[in-house]
């Protein structure tokens, strides 16, 4: 049986559930990917963790959701004037809400602050401090 090495071809199954919990992200959803192993076509953590095994086996990550969608950004706390948000006087600091661009697509955001008439919006990915396990299974591996 083929072990994972470098330029192995690896086709994985995976699933992420958020820690402390036992429901899938993603509604549940088991996904599949193939990846070339040294060619950062996955996320590094991804690599290593399949370094050496073989198909059939079955690993569980502990990440920080983080390390799936990017560091926290001060950058993408934006503030918006509160007149141009469709929303009510009821909005508060931790709240999810959106901003419609003038291409009328909607951003949403979690409600970082309020602060004279404006409002804090965060644009970050809002699992971002959260915690997950990910489950991964070797489904095949392929020497190149």
């Amino acid at each position: 049986m083929n072990v994972v090495t470098k330029n192995s071809k690896v086709t994985i199954e995976y699933s992420l559930c958020r820690l402390g919990t036992n429901k899938r992200a993603d509604d549940g959803k088991v996904f599949e990917s193939t990846f070339v192993v040294g060619k950062e076509e996955v996320m590094p953590l991804i690599e290593d963790a399949v370094m050496g095994r073989r198909a059939g086996e079955v690993i569980t990550l502990e990440i920080m959701g983080s390390d799936i969608f990017g560091p926290y950004d001060e950058s993408k706390v934006i503030p918006i004037p509160m007149d141009r948000l469709d929303a009510d006087e009821s909005l508060k600091a931790g709240d999810f809400f959106h901003f419609r661009d003038a291409e009328n697509r909607i951003h949403p955001f979690r409600v970082k602050k309020i602060e004279n008439n404006m409002v804090w919006a965060d644009f970050n990915h809002p699992l971002g401090d959260e915690k997950f396990l990910l489950n991964l299974l070797i489904k095949k591996v392929e020497q190149r």
